[in-house]
């Protein structure tokens, strides 16, 4: 099976997954398939309460078979610093809250994903995500109004020139 083709399974199965598990939702931080699973991992960071900062890391194993999340599977997720957590049912998915020295720290995180259940066992891996977009410059709003209006008074000031006198 292509990667394309595999992707597009996995985001597929990842939109079959029961409405509300759409409650744990963060970021696609892994994803892929084999015969036996299609696993989707994703992250979103948590409010704590002053234990600072946490990552919610919720995994939805589907077994390829009937389509079914597998909430008696064991998924583990090795977060590429040295630490991996085990995931534990809860909702529809399988979460861990994990605790970050600082907040965002989690995107640059390359992690390996390992189901295994009653299906069979899968392994995905996902690297680290691309800084979100901070959008324009801060400058480039009072520049773009500056231009503006430096054109408006150009434009006013041609206009009012009087015509030169025909002959």
């Amino acid at each position: 099976m292509s990667r394309r083709a595999a992707a597009l399974l996995a985001a597929l199965a990842a939109a079959a997954a029961p409405a509300a598990a759409g409650a744990h939702g963060g970021t696609v931080i892994a994803s892929g398939s084999n015969d036996a699973y299609a696993l989707t991992v994703q992250a979103a960071p948590v409010q704590a309460r002053g234990d600072g900062p946490l990552v919610d890391v919720t995994a939805y194993p589907i077994r390829r078979s009937n389509g079914a999340l597998d909430l008696g599977a064991r998924v583990e997720v090795d977060l590429g610093d040295g630490r991996t957590v085990r995931l534990r049912p809860r909702g529809d998915g399988l979460e861990a809250l994990v605790p970050v020295e600082e907040p965002g720290a989690w995107r640059s995180w390359a992690v390996t994903a390992r189901v295994s259940g009653a299906a069979g066992t899968l392994e995905v891996r996902g690297g680290p995500l691309a800084p979100p977009d901070e959008g324009p410059p801060p400058w480039l709003w009072p520049a773009s109004g500056a231009a503006a209006v430096a054109a408006a008074l150009v434009v006013a000031r041609r206009r009012r020139r009087p015509a030169p006198p025909s002959r």
